[in-house]
């Protein structure tokens, strides 16, 4: 008997303890439930304020994030299209060592040194603002409105770079050479206000027309209200071939229009920067004293075939004042490689 009683009480005894162990695991894992419920609340309401900050008043949301980018710049936007903002900007640096000492003082120069900002919206706008600051004063180099809707015809005003031929048309960043050809220099100032026609009718076929005030960006024809008119048509003809990895490029431009007197003359200088010329009776202070009859046009071609480039120009400016006439030309032919480097001739 005793040792009956001795068993059952053992039984007993571990059926309590399971059973208490069993109501401690319970707890535990309820316990651990509340836990996890209790974080999966805070994150839902963490979501929900996140969510309640990309809303306006009556949950209509009032805009949408901006992405940034840094490829190719730095660019801003909504993602969706609707307006995306760039900053671009560059400097470009030189410095000048001359032998004999005699001859000219060695200089480091900042040659550019520019920052703006494009933006575009509705995919079919864009404004574009641009300074430079290499100077002892800042002054404007773009500053243009675009219309893009139809990539036949196109829409530029304001102050911009006429397409005067293809180095004038090229942005220094991609010119083969650090100094501008000589020819380059018979064009005049490289920014004008006024208003573009310019666009793609066909594959491989270019134009641009634009009518502008002529004497530079800084001046306006304020005796006279004479204007230029300037036209330009380019083509590839490798692009109507099919000639894949190639460029056939044939263009030329023409343009009239009178400088009024008190007008700044072209700048003529020899490459790096050496001698300048353009004398004539008719001018005072490095301008006209007259009003300048001014006519310029020129032809451009363009071969390339894999790592192989040959480009070259023909300009012509013929200046017709009061006491003097100028016909001036020039020239440039460049061939580069990226196995044999780069080399130019030049005659005017």
């Amino acid at each position: 008997m005793k040792r009956g009683w001795t068993l059952k009480s053992g039984v007993l005894l571990a059926l309590c303890v399971n059973v208490a162990y069993a109501d401690d695991n319970t707890n535990d894992r309820i316990m651990q439930l509340q836990k996890m419920l209790e974080e999966q609340q805070w994150q839902m309401k963490a979501m929900a304020e996140e969510l309640k900050a990309l809303q306006g008043a009556g949950g209509k949301a009032e805009g949408q994030p901006v992405f940034a980018s840094f490829k190719d710049g730095m660019k801003l936007g909504d993602g969706s299209g609707n307006w995306q903002l760039a900053i671009n900007g560059r400097v470009q640096a030189d410095a000048r060592v001359f032998h004999p000492d005699e001859s000219a003082a060695d200089t480091f120069s900042v040659r550019r040194a520019r920052l703006g900002a494009a933006m575009t919206f509705y995919k079919d706008y864009s404004a574009r603002v641009e300074g430079e600051y290499s100077g002892t004063s800042t002054t404007l180099t773009h500053a243009y409105f675009d219309i893009d809707k139809f990539k036949q015809v196109k829409i530029r005003f304001g102050q911009f770079k006429p397409f005067y031929g293809l180095e004038r048309s090229m942005s220094t960043n991609f010119t083969d050479f650090q100094e501008r050809s000589l020819a380059d220099a018979l064009l005049g100032g490289t920014f004008d206000r006024g208003v573009m026609v310019h666009g793609t009718p066909m594959n491989g076929i270019y134009y641009s027309a634009a009518w502008i005030n002529g004497n530079n960006a800084d001046e306006s024809d304020a005796k006279h209200d004479n204007k230029d008119l300037m036209a330009r048509l380019t083509g590839n003809i490798a692009e109507f071939a099919g000639w894949k990895d190639a460029v056939v490029h044939v263009g030329g431009f023409y343009s009239y229009g009178k400088q009024e007197g008190g007008s700044a003359i072209p700048v003529m200088q020899t490459e790096a920067r050496g001698y300048k010329f353009f004398e004539t009776t008719d001018t005072s202070a490095n301008k006209f004293t007259n009003p300048v009859d001014r006519t310029r046009g020129g032809a451009e071609l363009a071969l390339a075939n894999g790592p192989i480039k040959l480009q070259g120009e023909y300009i012509r400016a013929n200046f017709d004042g009061t006491n003097f006439s100028r016909d001036m030309s020039a020239w440039y032919a460049s061939l580069r490689s990226r196995c044999l480097g780069v080399g130019r001739q030049l005659d005017t």
